[in-house]
């Protein structure tokens, strides 16, 4: 029996043995592995994810979209105000137009007529001229 338990702790001790140099074997793969994913991980980290990119893309896209729109828009109401100040001159100009129709039309009239008003006025400084005349020298 003395025998079959020298066999047996031998048994025990080199299958503990056994087992702590496998653990600690197992423990140096593992770190190993862990090492490893760390590793693929820290890369993965440092790796650039392009966003940072992707965002001074966008904003490019949305800063020349801006710079359009307001072009778009500047050139439309531009173009609307210069459209509506043509429209504007022409009513002026045809107001003038007509305005200087009718004045031409009624010349010769208003001519005629201040004519006679003056015609009128000088006759009768000439009438009151003569009758002071004649009274200043009379006939008899």
């Amino acid at each position: 029996m003395k025998k079959f338990k020298k066999i047996v702790t031998i048994s025990i001790l080199s299958f503990i043995l056994i087992n702590t140099v496998a653990y600690a074997a197992n423990i140096d793969l593992y770190s190993g592995i862990i090492k490893g994913i760390v590793a693929v991980k820290d890369a993965v980290l440092k790796k650039d994810s392009g966003l940072e990119r992707n965002t001074n893309e966008a904003m490019k896209k949305l800063d020349n979209y801006i710079k359009d729109y307001k072009n778009d828009i500047k050139n439309d109401l531009e173009s609307y105000k210069q459209s509506k100040a043509e429209d504007a001159k022409k009513v002026v100009n045809d107001k003038v137009d007509e305005t200087i129709k009718q004045l031409d039309k009624e010349k010769s009239k208003l001519i005629t007529d201040y004519k006679k008003e003056i015609d009128k006025q000088i006759d009768s400084e000439l009438d009151r001229e003569l009758e002071r005349l004649q009274q200043h020298y009379p006939l008899d």
